[in-house]
């Protein structure tokens, strides 16, 4: 995960990079460990109160979202202003099938496929295959 990924996902350098960069490596290293709600699904209510998970993971979303939120909104106020360059990222493409009605995006859509973008996707290297 490093800082050219971020930059073909959404374009120029972000203020909070360093930041978001740090929360998706916590995100990645949140879903390498081993998860004792994994291995008991049906019991998952009980489990997530003892082991925390979920109120780390939402820790983590709450972290994460205002600087997605910024992202998205200026990259939305420049396509409002008219800015174009001749180098479109990934969400300047979702943002324009959005405006043009040929997709139905939210902003949780968006956010979504910002964060599957820019978080490191297992190889048989580091899966152990």
């Amino acid at each position: 995960m490093n800082t050219i990924t971020i930059r073909i996902v959404v374009g120029s350098r972000c203020e909070d990079q360093a930041l978001l960069i740090a929360l998706i490596r916590e995100i990645v290293s949140f879903s390498n460990d081993f998860q004792v709600t994994d291995m008991f699904p049906s019991s998952i209510s009980v489990l997530h109160l003892v082991t925390d998970t979920k109120n780390k993971l939402m820790k983590i979303r709450n972290r994460i979202n205002p600087i997605l939120d910024k992202i998205i909104s200026n990259h939305e106020d420049r396509h409002l202003l008219g800015e174009t360059t001749n180098n479109d990222d990934i969400l300047d493409v979702l943002l324009s099938l959005k405006d043009d009605g040929s997709l139905p995006l939210t902003s949780h859509n968006i956010k979504a496929v910002i964060m599957v973008g820019v978080t490191p996707q297992p190889t048989a290297e580091n899966v152990g295959a």
